[in-house]
């Protein structure tokens, strides 16, 4: 009852899943959890700042620092959607023709 209150409240807990396992001399693991699902705005300003700080490589010891994502998800979420080198603009005119132009090369319509 008090787990479907607060669900309602502040909507569906965000679903974990075990980022890392640091195993120790004898085998034994223990997980850190993290969350997956939609990146927060402040998550991706924690993410900005790491990047900016540790540099676009070392993504586990960032993930280290965010405490809630896997090195993997903080490296996809900078490489395709936060990383300011990213070009949104629409294709040029020639950009446009040049791909129209491979693509009738190398993708030939018909049997």
């Amino acid at each position: 009852m008090a787990h479907e209150m607060a669900a309602s409240f502040f909507g569906p807990a965000p679903r974990t899943e075990v980022c890392d396992v640091e195993h120790s001399r004898h085998g034994a693991g223990q997980g850190k959890l993290c969350t997956r699902g939609h990146w927060r705005p402040a998550e991706d300003a924690k993410l900005k700042e790491l990047v900016a700080q540790f540099g676009p490589q070392n993504w586990n010891l960032i993930a280290e620092k965010l405490d809630s994502r896997s090195g993997k998800s903080c490296r996809l979420r900078w490489f395709n959607q936060l990383d300011p080198r990213i070009n949104r603009r629409a294709f040029s005119d020639e950009e446009e023709e040049r791909l129209m132009a491979a693509h009738r090369v190398y993708l030939p319509s018909g049997p």
